[in-house]
């Protein structure tokens, strides 16, 4: 058994025949010759070195190759050659600064100047205006912005005409109902009936059926009917949002329209 004589090695090993048996494995062996040749290098470097041409400080063995310590010496010594007198330091003739504006733009919700980049002027804007651009999913117009009052004298923004139709036909019969707050679910999610029937204990929520919406929309309707334990009806055909076909429904128990 050989010791390899790679000081960082330093393993036993069988010497095999025709080897010479001083190392263990032939990328021992290289590494071994190429720290010494590197020594032999770094030493030879130490007795002739390089010299900064601005600071005179000796180049260590890395940077041998390059002409200066640092970038500071570089530029100094780059700059002691130039003549600055030919630079052009002052404005140019013909040519004057551009004057700073201001940039105004026009709310697209008060129509109100204001110095900003977006559409809006104020954060009441901004909500209206995010409003009017996903109103519409549930059959109604996108362009409405109609303020309401429930019979408890809450004031809130119908979403569509089809929370308008269904609140005239219940104010005519006489029925109490009211806006609900918004109910947060256990995914953290939020969902926030239109209409809320105390007397009645019952939601009322009108929705267009269609594929996508619809399916989200009843998926997380039925999660708020199972934490809160109540019961929201869905009418889904704008000629049914009358006082009359949703008393049909809570006498049949059927949810669904």
């Amino acid at each position: 058994m050989n010791s390899c004589q790679n000081p960082n090695c330093n393993k036993l090993f069988i010497v095999k025949p025709g080897c010479y048996g001083k190392y263990c494995s032939l990328s021992c062996g290289t590494t071994h010759r190429s720290q010494q040749l590197k020594i032999k290098r770094i030493c030879e470097y130490a007795n002739n070195p390089c010299y900064c041409k601005e600071c005179g400080d000796i180049l260590s063995y890395e940077n041998k190759k390059n002409s200066f310590c640092c970038k500071s010496c570089a530029a100094k010594f780059n700059n002691a050659k130039k003549d600055f007198t030919k630079f052009k330091t002052g404005p140019k003739k013909g040519k004057t600064s551009r004057p700073a504006y201001t940039k105004i733009s026009q709310c697209v919700i008060c129509n109100k100047f204001h110095p900003k980049s977006g559409k809006t002027c104020s954060s009441e804007c901004f909500s209206k205006h995010v409003s009017n651009r996903v109103r519409g999913k549930t059959g109604g117009n996108r362009d409405i912005n109609l303020p309401g009052v429930d019979c408890n004298g809450k004031k809130f923004y119908f979403d569509s005409n089809w929370e308008i139709m269904l609140s005239k036909s219940l104010s005519e019969n006489s029925i109490f109902w009211e806006r609900p707050n918004k109910f947060i679910l256990s995914n953290s999610r939020s969902y926030t009936p239109d209409f809320y029937l105390p007397d009645y204990d019952i939601y009322i929520d009108p929705k267009a059926k269609r594929p996508d919406y619809y399916r989200n929309s009843i998926l997380k309707i039925e999660m708020f009917e199972v934490e809160y334990k109540t019961h929201c009806l869905v009418i889904t055909n704008p000629k049914l949002l009358t006082w009359t076909h949703i008393q049909t429904m809570l006498l049949i128990k059927s949810y669904r329209s």
